[in-house]
């Protein structure tokens, strides 16, 4: 089996499987939760154990519904929407994911390693066709602008987590 050892691979699956941890779906909408005091620390940080994805989830909504200065009522209407459209996402990109990891058992034959990279290249448009819908049923609850400022923030708040993420390994 052949290991993966660059710096850019072990960063995009790193990526690759972070994100699922984020997608995770949670009841309720728009809890506050002081991010202030709290700025991208894991549970661990907190003495609370594991990752914990609903305390993830409520986090990336506050700094979203912050960073984007959703109104409540834009916010009540759009995280639904948004926890069942990344839901939809995380779904196809952990269907990549275990096609990546099958690809990387020893033995496979060429025309194998062919059909599994056909299949990948398949998810991954698909995963892009998926993303564009999604952003069209945003659209409908909230502005161009407050789209925009929803995927930087969304953006933003990945980054910060992967960092955290990093420092404490």
């Amino acid at each position: 089996m052949t290991t993966l050892k660059t710096p850019i691979t072990k960063y995009l699956l790193a990526a690759l499987f972070l994100l699922p941890f984020q997608l995770t779906s949670v009841a309720g909408h728009a809890e506050t939760v002081d991010i202030a005091q709290h700025p991208n620390q894991s549970c661990d940080q907190r003495g609370r154990g594991k990752f914990d994805p609903k305390e993830h989830f409520q986090r990336l909504q506050a700094f979203i519904t912050k960073e984007a200065r959703l109104t409540a009522d834009e916010a009540a209407r759009f995280f639904p929407i948004f926890k069942e459209t990344r839901e939809q996402e995380r779904k196809v990109h952990q269907a990549i994911g275990k096609k990546v990891r099958a690809s990387q058992q020893a033995g496979l034959s060429e025309k194998e390693c062919e059909k599994l990279l056909a299949e990948i290249q398949q998810l991954s448009l698909n995963e892009t066709k998926l993303k564009n819908a999604n952003i069209k049923k945003w659209r409908k609850v909230l502005s161009a602008s407050k789209v925009l400022k929803v995927l930087k923030a969304e953006s933003d708040f990945n980054r910060k987590t992967f960092r955290e993420f990093s420092k404490h390994k």
